[in-house]
């Protein structure tokens, strides 16, 4: 998995344009929604607020990709994501949570231990991804009245936040990186890898017997 460090180096020279600056559009774009129309507005939950806010999103960071060299859109996995080169692999989500939520299927129990079934190094690779990327994900957070409170790239593993690089926000304007300590006892992540489709399937068989 990629230190802090490492994603710092890589993703620093796209900080702004693909990650900082298209939240900031995105939710914008919301507000003026609400403005424009109010009781349409009015019966939008926070679970499609937050949809659409991801759909403007996604396409003001592919507009920016179409002028930015060095950065490509990934869609192997069937969510919306960049990378650099090959490694990481970047996903854009909603942790006003605190952490980004999924829908519980077997691919995300597995990517959230930075681990890709064969099928998904398969698709993956057809999109010049040939080993197993660290997964980031590009998260913004929103206040009660759903103003941008903060923008951060976070590494999760597991349950557990790895590292956050605040990059928009009160954060990242006193230039705070926070990194949690190891805790005792814990076992630090393991490398992202490959998980054989065969074996997730003899276990699936096991525990429905």
């Amino acid at each position: 998995m990629l230190s802090l460090d490492d994603a710092r180096q890589i993703l620093n020279p796209f900080r702004q344009q693909v990650f900082a600056a298209p939240p900031v559009t995105a939710v914008a774009t919301w507000h003026r929604f609400v403005e424009q129309q109010p009781k349409m507005a009015m019966a939008v939950d926070e679970t499609t607020r937050a949809n659409m806010i991801h759909c403007w999103w996604r396409d003001e960071v592919r507009r920016v990709l179409a002028s930015t060299s060095g950065m490509r859109e990934i869609g192997a996995l069937g969510f919306f994501a960049v990378a650099v080169a090959a490694n990481p692999l970047v996903r854009f989500k909603c942790v006003s949570g605190g952490a980004p939520s999924n829908v519980e299927t077997e691919q995300q129990r597995l990517l959230a231990k930075q681990q890709y079934d064969e099928d998904a190094m398969a698709a993956l690779a057809l999109d010049g991804v040939p080993s197993p990327p660290t997964l980031l994900t590009c998260g913004y957070s929103l206040d009660a009245a759903a103003l941008l409170r903060s923008v951060e790239i976070r590494c999760d593993y597991g349950r557990k936040l790895f590292w956050r690089w605040p990059i928009w926000g009160d954060e990242a304007e006193g230039g705070g990186v926070v990194e949690p300590m190891p805790l005792p006892n814990v076992p630090g992540p393991t490398p992202a890898q490959v998980r054989s489709t065969r074996r997730q399937r003899r276990e699936g068989e096991q525990e429905a017997q």
